[in-house]
């Protein structure tokens, strides 16, 4: 999330449940893909008013950088 009070909720409420996560405050479109390898789970959740067409391409960036 690129919101900084978001990603700090999910930081804090991982750790109250004990989950080892890593949360990152980064616009998903703006990712250096090649820095993120090896995720077991990737929760991308980009603006809901964008084209069909961008989340198609967010998709191909994660499988195709074997995140």
């Amino acid at each position: 999330d690129k919101n900084r009070h978001c990603v700090q909720f999910i930081r804090d409420t991982a750790q109250k449940l004990s989950f080892s996560i890593h949360v990152f405050q980064q616009d998903v479109f703006r990712i250096d893909w090649q820095l993120f390898t090896g995720f077991d789970l990737v929760f991308a959740d980009p603006p809901y008013d964008i084209p069909h067409d961008a989340y198609l391409t967010l998709i191909d960036n994660i499988f195709s950088h074997k995140v």
